[in-house]
């Protein structure tokens, strides 16, 4: 089987303007992406700091809530929820209510732990 070259003038470079070349275009493009990114790193530390600052003086967030009270609360997990059963010797409702859960995923939980 016979191969065949590629024309010449696929190969050629693009056409540049002025005195620039294909190094110096991409390496300014990298610095312009750096910069872009160092300011954005900046902004956001400065908001962070300043937004630590606030929470530190009022206890409170941007938005105005608890500062403890941010995220989902926690969920026991099945072994707290079995021995608080067994110790209390409640009844899987009892222990549906007091950790707020759906009472198949007590039933569950107890009858794994």
């Amino acid at each position: 089987m016979k191969h065949i070259a590629p024309p010449e003038a696929a190969l050629a470079p693009s056409p540049l303007t002025g005195n620039e070349s294909v190094d110096d275009s991409a390496s300014a493009a990298n610095v312009a992406a750096d910069a872009a990114q160092s300011r954005s790193m900046h902004r956001t530390a400065a908001s962070r700091a300043v937004g630590q600052a606030s929470r530190a003086a009022t206890a409170k967030t941007a938005k105005g809530k608890d500062k403890d009270s941010t995220g989902s609360p926690q969920r026991p997990n099945a072994s707290q929820v079995s021995a608080w059963k067994k110790e209390n010797k409640a009844s899987i409702a009892e222990t549906a209510k007091h950790f707020n859960l759906p009472p198949t995923i007590a039933k569950r939980w107890c009858a794994v732990a």
